[in-house]
């Protein structure tokens, strides 16, 4: 049981179907990750890493895109054939992914408090409203963002700061698996350093 990996992506196809032809993103796709690793995917705009995340994640729009074939088993179980409510309950809560883009990651009309809050309760139904605040107010803290800006909206925050906040969400539940696209390419290089010590 200890050497069984925490992900495990076996032969993984995914294509999108466009009006210029079929784009081939992902052909037989194999990774494994275990507990407490790091793994980390180098390769061109368009070589299909956030495709693959997407893919792990279950958020591949369809249409254009299309799983063709292949597994991901998280904890041995199948991902692919739980279904969008499955996935729900999995994503956030043991899966969680941190955004290439924070502008379009976080929803404008919702305070970022509201937005942290919503993944804590979605997955932890027993807390009282004031439990929720106070984890979603630690989550802020955590990124280096003062809990006084809970009630502000991603328009009041820069860039960074907007990255800082879809960091706290992704790790506001404590994922067993936490997926990266580009985390820090919004922020400047101290924040960078201080994310990824976060992350890890």
């Amino acid at each position: 049981m200890a050497d069984k990996p925490l992900l495990e992506v076996k032969d993984l196809v995914i294509h999108y179907e466009t009006d210029d032809g079929v784009v081939k993103a992902l052909n037989g796709v194999n990774i494994q990750i275990g507990v407490g690793e790091t793994l980390g995917l180098v390769g061109e705009t368009g070589a299909g890493k956030t495709t693959l995340a997407k893919g792990i994640m279950g958020l591949i729009p369809h249409p254009p895109g299309k799983i063709l074939s292949g597994e991901v088993q998280f904890e041995g179980q199948d991902l692919l054939a739980l279904g969008k409510e499955g996935m729900m309950k999995i994503r956030g809560r043991d899966i969680s992914m941190i955004f290439q883009d924070p502008m379009t990651s976080l929803n404008p009309v919702l305070t970022v408090g509201e937005q942290i809050l919503e993944v804590i309760e979605i997955h932890n139904p027993g807390l009282s409203k004031q439990e929720s605040r106070k984890w979603a107010e630690n989550m802020l803290e955590r990124v280096g963002i003062p809990a006084e800006r809970f009630g502000e909206y991603p328009h009041q925050f820069s860039g960074g700061m907007k990255q800082r906040v879809v960091i706290a969400i992704a790790l506001a539940c404590n994922p067993k698996l936490l997926i990266a696209d580009e985390p820090t390419t919004a922020l400047d290089v101290t924040i960078q350093a201080q994310v990824l010590e976060m992350i890890y």
